[in-house]
């Protein structure tokens, strides 16, 4: 029996929910658009990772969307393992980020208890970082400011 308005089978509408299991279609080939994927893109990947791109930015350079990097990385075993490569030396085998900015307040000789002191004002007090930097305000005044300021937010 036919639904008169839809002209569908009666039951089978399209919009229609039934309590089946739901069976997702493995993907055929030859259906779709193909891909825009070309080989030399793994090196132009890497190139632009190693400089620090993000999966954002590397969409951009390819004029794709974001999904469409995360797509051709499972689908090319080769353009992910550029990815990843030029991740590392990105990062590279050296110190974390932040090892890196302690070596660097060592070597200018600050102590780690002045940057602590100087993280709280800005954390706390933030206020107080423009008149401290004007010279209208001592350090040590605005490190017991913003110590007073932290106790009484754990307060509360």
């Amino acid at each position: 029996m036919e639904n008169a308005a839809s002209g569908y089978p009666s039951g089978d509408l399209p919009h229609q929910r039934t309590r089946e299991k739901t069976v997702i279609a493995k993907p055929r080939p030859g259906r779709g658009q193909p891909t825009r994927y070309k080989p030399e893109y793994s090196d132009q990947a890497k190139k632009l990772c190693e400089l620090g791109a993000t999966c954002k930015e590397l969409a951009e350079a390819f004029g794709v969307d974001r999904k469409t990097i995360r797509n051709w990385q499972v689908a090319n075993p080769e353009f992910r393992q550029a990815i990843e490569a030029g991740r590392r030396v990105a990062l590279g085998d050296g110190p974390s980020f932040k090892r890196a900015i302690k070596a660097a307040v060592e070597a200018a000789g600050v102590s780690a208890t002045v940057v602590s002191q100087a993280n709280a004002i800005v954390r706390y007090a933030p206020d107080l970082v423009e008149p401290l930097l004007g010279d209208a305000m001592s350090f040590n005044h605005a490190v017991r400011e913003a110590v007073r300021r932290r106790k009484a937010a754990s307060q509360r």
